[in-house]
């Protein structure tokens, strides 16, 4: 009778423990599907560019999907929600260099997936500069700071608001 109780006991744990165990995944998979709309963890970045004549130029760097492949910096005149192609600049890279001269905002990137709006920017000329070979691109990473540029990137962490002298 003592041998049954213990097998009776053991039993009813294990039921137990794995019931916790199920309400702790569901936990976890229900905070990873809150952090985007895909249900995977998504990373995002924020950064605004003041300009010397009070134009706000907003800056996005997010990384989304189930591997992290998906990758997206914009530049848009609004706070982005969702990117607009018609109005915002839209890069699928990890990393883009720009510097504000004025009322000019130039963008070096690479020139493989790259959307460009079909409205201007008003109150800035945003002049775009394709890089288009690998040594290029990885000469921009290494050098950008002795170009002048700033980076936004999906692997560093911006400050979040970045005033620009004029």
């Amino acid at each position: 009778m003592r041998r049954m109780n213990l097998i009776l006991l053991f039993t009813l744990l294990c039921v137990f423990f794995n019931c916790n165990d199920r309400q702790q995944e569901k936990k976890v998979d229900k905070e990873n599907t809150e952090q985007g709309t895909s249900g995977f963890p998504q990373q995002e970045k924020i950064k605004i560019l003041n300009l010397p004549n009070g134009k706000k130029i907003y800056v996005s760097a997010k990384i989304w999907g189930i591997s992290s492949n998906h990758e997206e910096i914009v530049f848009s005149e609004t706070p982005i929600t969702v990117p607009d192609k018609n109005k915002d600049f839209i890069f699928y890279t990890n990393e883009v260099f720009y510097k504000v001269s004025g009322k000019r905002l130039y963008i070096y990137a690479c020139d493989c997936d790259t959307s460009e709006p079909k409205a201007t920017f008003k109150g800035v000329n945003v002049i775009l500069n394709n890089l288009k070979t690998s040594s290029q691109i990885k000469d921009y990473s290494i050098n950008y700071k002795k170009y002048g540029l700033e980076k936004m990137s999906i692997h560093h962490s911006p400050p979040s608001s970045h005033s620009l002298p004029e």
